[in-house]
């Protein structure tokens, strides 16, 4: 069974878009980048911060403006098993916020704050 969530992290990690060719045979353009949150995560000093991958899927996914250390929100994304992790997917319709979008939305707020705090010693942020 398929799930969807919605999701609000920190861009640590841009994978940049590349084509895959489907089983079906079609070449179709994703992008991934890794996000981590304040849910899991003790001290991004010593590596123990929690991740996930998330893969973005449509035809203009590398003109998407994600910058790494930035706040994004994505909905609806798909939950899949891809070699024994977990990594979510979504496509370019699904809802993809960073930027100004996110000043309505208050957890926003709460996670760049707490990055800000948790890597002042380590960015110039």
């Amino acid at each position: 069974m398929m799930r969807t969530v919605d999701v609000i992290g920190i861009v640590m990690d841009d994978h940049g878009t590349k084509e895959i060719n489907t089983k079906t045979g079609a070449i179709r353009k994703v992008r991934g980048f890794t996000i981590v949150d304040d849910s899991k995560v003790d001290d991004l000093d010593h590596n123990t911060a929690v991740g996930i991958d998330i893969n973005i899927w449509g035809d203009n996914v590398d003109q998407i403006k994600l910058e790494e250390k930035e706040v994004v929100a994505l909905k609806r994304c798909r939950t899949n098993d891809y070699r024994g992790s977990i990594r979510l997917n979504a496509s370019e319709e699904d809802g993809i916020y960073h930027r100004g979008e996110l000043k309505v939305i208050k957890d926003c707020f709460r996670i760049y704050n707490w990055f800000k705090k948790v890597t002042s010693n380590l960015y110039n942020f």
